[in-house]
């Protein structure tokens, strides 16, 4: 093998070992080296070394406890700008009018943004009006069925994080006054597969907030695959 196909060789495996240890972090938030070395099977000095060029571009950063990793603030860009070329309203939009015809009711479309769910599309019910969480607007993660969904379905180490920062408020959230009612919440609509709401958000509306599997099928990117729930809502 000639000098320079044995670069381009040493190369390609730096961008194998990379992809690997990104993909391990995305799908898991914040490990220890020995973590991802169980997890990608690389040895630990290798990943060390790697891990310090990755933090030199911003690829990943400390965490929050020390001696644990998790991706750094110029990957997750480059992520959202992926999403945002994915045109995530676009491709949701097929069967937010379809859950819309076939009920009539409200249907949003939202996204994680930190700590709180983003209303990023809508269509308004045919005889139900409602006025809140408008294009645009926003609720914390463990407020209303959309945000409640998308939190039950995060990485363990998410929200942990979520419930730690949410312990210093009082209430937890509307809905769930302490952070043990929280918990069993989310429990409860990871066990169903969907978040249901009886006018825990709006007096007199109740809600139903999934998962949307168009969107996860479409997608194709690593970071917050679960992040986009379509939700119901109607009177009650």
């Amino acid at each position: 093998m000639t000098e320079s196909a044995e670069a381009s060789a040493g190369g390609m495996g730096l961008i194998t070992k990379s992809a690997s240890v990104l993909r391990v972090l995305a799908a898991s938030g914040e490990l220890t080296v020995g973590q991802l070395s169980t997890a990608t099977g690389e040895p630990v000095s290798s990943l060390y070394r790697l891990l310090s060029s990755l933090d030199a571009i911003g690829w990943v950063e400390q965490g929050s406890r020390r001696g644990k990793f998790r991706l750094g603030l110029d990957f997750l860009r480059l992520g959202a700008r992926l999403e945002a070329q994915l045109d995530l309203r676009r491709l949701a939009l097929p069967e937010l009018t379809r859950l819309h015809d076939v009920t009539g009711e409200t249907v949003f479309l939202c996204i994680r943004r930190g700590m709180s769910a983003v209303c990023i599309e809508r269509i308004d019910g045919r005889d139900v009006h409602i006025h809140s969480l408008r294009l645009g607007e926003s609720l914390p993660l463990g407020e209303g069925v959309a945000p409640r969904a998308i939190l039950a379905f995060e990485n363990p180490e998410f929200i942990a994080r979520y419930l730690r920062e949410a312990a210093s408020l009082a209430p937890v959230s509307a809905i769930a006054p302490s952070r043990e009612q929280l918990v069993q919440l989310l429990d409860e609509t990871a066990a169903r597969g969907v978040a249901v709401a009886e006018a825990d958000w709006v007096d007199g509306i109740g809600g139903v907030g999934a998962l949307s599997s168009t969107i996860e099928q479409c997608r194709g990117c690593p970071i917050n695959q679960r992040a986009v729930p379509p939700s119901l809502f109607r009177r009650v």
